[in-house]
């Protein structure tokens, strides 16, 4: 008989730490795994399955919300992270319409050179790339007194302007027009941003769209920058 209570006690006690973990496993939050490196196109989105207290690095790129949906504004990479966990994202272009000039403002021109090769044609404090191509035939840097990269400009055929549209709102944000000059920042607040692009027509042939990529913050009008528009002609026409 007592042998028999021992098996039932025993029994008893088996079915109690059973029904217990059974009772703690409703109660634990579902497993799921946060992928540490997502690669998406601008405009599109996924979610991290996952609610809390998710932010981004920055939002310019990709924005999250509370319920861990991701939305990807614009081509670049930034970090989406709470307390616990982290994903890089990676936003990538569905366009690939022309090469960006170099942007690493205060660079010197050996510098530039150094990245671009030695193929150019000068001007002033102008350095101009030519080529073949039917859409974008010319880019061009400008230094300052200093002699650092202030600004880079690159001629698209207004043909072309959709697509150069296309690609710039992947990468940009327009911010402002006036008349046929438009521009476009790379982020959405003052210290956020590092680069103003503006997009005018090209005063001596209005065929092209002069694109200039500006440091924020020492950014003038390309249509009143004088200078800069006859250093353009004479690399176009050398």
């Amino acid at each position: 008989m007592k042998r028999f209570e021992k098996k039932f006690a025993l029994l008893l006690m088996v079915i109690g730490v059973t029904l217990l973990s059974a009772c703690s496993d409703d109660k634990d939050e579902p497993k799921i795994s946060i992928p540490s490196v997502k690669s998406i196109s601008v405009g599109t989105s996924f979610s991290l399955g996952l609610s809390g207290n998710w932010r981004s690095s920055n939002d310019f790129v990709a924005s999250v919300d509370k319920d861990g949906n991701v939305e990807a504004e614009h081509v670049g990479e930034c970090t989406i992270s709470n307390e616990k966990n982290s994903c890089k994202v990676t936003v990538t272009p569905k366009s690939n319409f022309i090469k960006e000039p170099v942007t690493d403002w205060g660079i010197s021109k050996s510098q530039l050179i150094s990245k671009c090769g030695n193929n150019y044609k000068e001007s002033g404090n102008s350095i101009g790339y030519t080529s073949n191509s039917n859409i974008a035939p010319i880019t061009m840097y400008t230094f300052d007194s200093s002699g650092r990269l202030s600004s880079s400009v690159i001629t698209v055929k207004t043909t072309y302007t959709s697509d150069l549209v296309d690609f710039l709102m992947e990468r940009y944000q327009p911010v402002a027009v006036d008349g046929y000059d438009f521009y476009f920042t790379n982020g959405y607040t003052t210290q956020s941003t590092s680069t103003v692009v503006g997009m005018s027509l090209y005063k001596y042939d209005k065929s092209y769209w002069m694109v200039m990529y500006m440091p924020y913050g020492n950014s003038s009008r390309s249509g009143a920058n004088m200078d800069l528009l006859n250093n353009l002609f004479y690399i176009y026409n050398k």
